[in-house]
């Protein structure tokens, strides 16, 4: 995960919306290759892929951080099963979801900027591991009034969708290809669009973000109208 060290991070993360995917789309160094007709149909696929991925995998943990039923249940009832039953399906966070899938979480005390980019965190597929960059979270965090522990959690949600790419989904930097090189008709090669793998991760992060906000909110209500009975 990256953003431009010469723009703010509410233009990039957290959760962009799908209205910016375009502009995001338009840093690719290949955006000028792809016809004006194809952008938008682009784009949106790659939203899509990141959004239709968040809710199955929401839905997969079980509300993400706790069944509220199942913890009310045991905590009304002293029912232990209930609570182990929210506890292990509902409080799974990105780091344990990485684990399950055989990738570890390695934090490194660098603030990784390379050219005008900012890195907080890469997946290196061939060793297994998501490489988190504190420094440079640390910076993001403070720009977006984050926790440090909030701030991981959502960079880790971004980076769970490349995982997903490279171990389920494939790669959605391939889904829409263009010319390398061409000459008059000739077109030599083929290269995907990195820029639509980042669309599709933001859709991801923001996708269940809501969710969860969506899951909390009810339970407060839920809470509520059950202390007003």
């Amino acid at each position: 995960m990256e953003k431009n060290s010469d723009m703010s991070a509410h233009e990039i993360f957290p959760f962009p919306g799908k209205e910016l995917a375009l502009v995001e789309l338009s840093y690719d160094l290949c955006y000028d290759k792809i016809p004006q007709a194809d952008r938008e149909r682009a784009v949106c696929a790659a939203w899509d892929k990141g959004e239709q991925a968040a809710r199955r995998i929401f839905a997969m943990v079980g509300d993400a951080e706790g069944s509220a039923e199942n913890n009310a249940k045991g905590n009304a009832e002293g029912n232990a099963e209930g609570n182990a039953e929210g506890n292990a399906e509902g409080n799974a966070g990105f780091r344990e979801l990485l684990a399950k899938k055989g990738i570890a979480c390695k934090e490194i005390d660098k603030d990784m900027i390379v050219g005008n980019r900012r890195y907080f965190c890469d997946y290196v597929s061939g060793r297994k591991e998501v490489v988190l960059y504190l420094p440079s979270i640390r910076l993001w965090a403070q720009e977006n009034s984050l926790s440090m522990n909030v701030a991981v959690e959502l960079i880790l949600s971004h980076e769970f969708f490349h995982v997903l790419e490279c171990t389920e989904l494939g790669l959605t930097s391939k889904d829409y290809t263009v010319p390398i090189l061409r000459i008059g008709k000739l077109k030599l090669g083929r290269t995907g669009i990195r820029a639509l793998s980042e669309i599709g991760a933001h859709a991801f992060a923001r996708t269940y973000h809501d969710l969860k906000q969506s899951m909390h909110e009810r339970a407060e209500r839920e809470q509520d109208e059950k202390s007003h009975i």
